[in-house]
């Protein structure tokens, strides 16, 4: 059992991502608003110095918030078809700030009333 996040920061894909989570089965997901330190240095009025050099040419100058979505996926070889077809869908983007994903290993679920 895995958990999949997907940092977005492009939300032009999110009802396609959705569309993939609901067409293998997927019960549930989460979506939170969020956006990285990239852009929270560039707002920073007291860090702003930090995003010289490297950090800097990583970033975009104008990037949105994103979306984080993350799920617990039940079999590991449906989170490898999950993944696998998120990736070719997002490989047609011609942006370079599509998101990133990654797994966690879930030990286990424990339902709250």
């Amino acid at each position: 059992m895995q958990a999949l996040f997907i940092v977005l920061n492009d939300s032009n894909y999110m009802d396609d991502i959705l569309e993939v989570f609901v067409k293998h089965g997927v019960k549930g997901a989460t979506i939170v608003d969020s956006y990285g330190m990239g852009k929270a240095l560039r707002e920073s009025q007291t860090l702003s110095f930090l995003m010289k050099g490297s950090i800097d040419r990583s970033v975009p100058e104008h990037v949105d918030d994103s979306k984080t979505i993350f799920s617990v996926i039940p079999n590991d070889e449906d989170s490898a078809l999950i993944i696998k077809t998120i990736s070719h869908l997002l490989n047609y983007s011609k942006s370079d700030t599509v998101g990133f994903m990654f797994v966690v290993p879930v030990e286990g679920i424990y339902p709250m009333k």
